[in-house]
């Protein structure tokens, strides 16, 4: 009787054994990050998560190198975030579990989403940025906020030439180019008057550089293009600027706010990377390297 015990006892313990380690093929073991194990379904799951959806399924091996450092990498990165996560305890508040998906699938993605931006939100805070930065940030990237010569334009466009050289006989006769535009013109700014938004020099097709030779009032011979038949009156020119800084204040301390959480954030990957190394198996060292660069 004890023969018999311990015999189904050492049976139930190699069922045991047996199902831990040698496991399907989705299952099967690709490496490790510090402790954490990782397989091949970790992998689909992860490029289900990052949005590469015919890849959830099928060997990783077959899968383009780009493909797969971008996966893993992911993997390494995401796996980081979820042991921060689970150390420090961080859940979702009430309000943003009651509003996950109903669907089984899309509601871990998106919990899992949401905590990873929770854990970010922790590892990099928002930094308070001075006004000296401001000012240095403006005067180190005064190009980024200078705009060259635009036009103010009005603008007809038809799709028969006839057409479009009726309109202008009618505009030579003395018609409204604005008026003209509201009942003939075929483009988006036609309830405007065929008004557009300023803009400069090579920023439009060909056609629309003409306006920067003529003066202010004056319109252009008919003009075809891939798009149809077009006329422009020159409003204004608006002469070359700088945008001053009361007006770029907040966008400038956005950038910062977001480089300084880049920083921070990429300075604690660095050093859990270090802490906690990716791992390959044998078998998918060569596909899944150490070094991902």
């Amino acid at each position: 009787m004890i023969t018999r015990i311990r015999l189904s006892g050492i049976l139930a313990g190699f069922l045991i054994l047996t199902s831990c380690h040698f496991k399907g093929p989705t299952d099967e073991i690709v490496g490790s990050i510090g402790k954490e194990i990782v397989t091949v379904s970790d992998l689909q799951h992860e490029a289900a998560f990052i949005g590469i959806s015919d890849l959830t399924k099928g060997d990783p091996a077959l899968w383009s190198e780009s493909v797969r450092k971008t996966v893993l990498g992911e993997t390494i990165r995401d796996q980081l975030f979820l042991d921060f996560i689970r150390d420090r305890r961080i859940s979702l508040p009430p309000d943003d579990l009651e509003q996950l998906p109903e669907d089984k699938t899309m509601r871990e993605l998106e919990k899992k989403r949401l905590l990873i931006r929770e854990a970010i939100k922790r590892i990099a805070p928002r930094q308070i940025i001075s006004d000296q930065e401001i000012r240095l940030y403006y005067h180190n990237h005064i190009n980024s906020f200078s705009f060259p010569e635009q036009a103010l334009v009005r603008h007809i466009v038809t799709s028969d030439r006839n057409e479009g050289i009726a309109i202008q006989k009618a505009l030579d006769a003395g018609a409204s180019f604005s008026a003209l535009a509201k009942a003939k013109s075929l483009g988006m700014e036609a309830s405007a008057g065929g008004l557009m938004a300023p803009y400069g020099k090579g920023e439009m097709p060909q056609p629309f550089d003409k306006v920067f030779d003529l003066s202010p009032g004056e319109v252009t011979d008919l003009l075809p293009s891939t798009y149809g038949y077009h006329l422009f009156k020159l409003v204004r020119l608006i002469p070359e600027n700088v945008k001053p800084l009361s007006q770029v204040r907040e966008k400038i301390r956005a950038i910062l706010i977001a480089r300084n959480r880049r920083r921070l954030l990429q300075f604690w990957l660095s050093e859990q990377e270090l802490q906690k190394p990716w791992k390959p198996t044998r078998h998918y060292r060569k596909i899944f390297p150490v070094d991902l660069e």
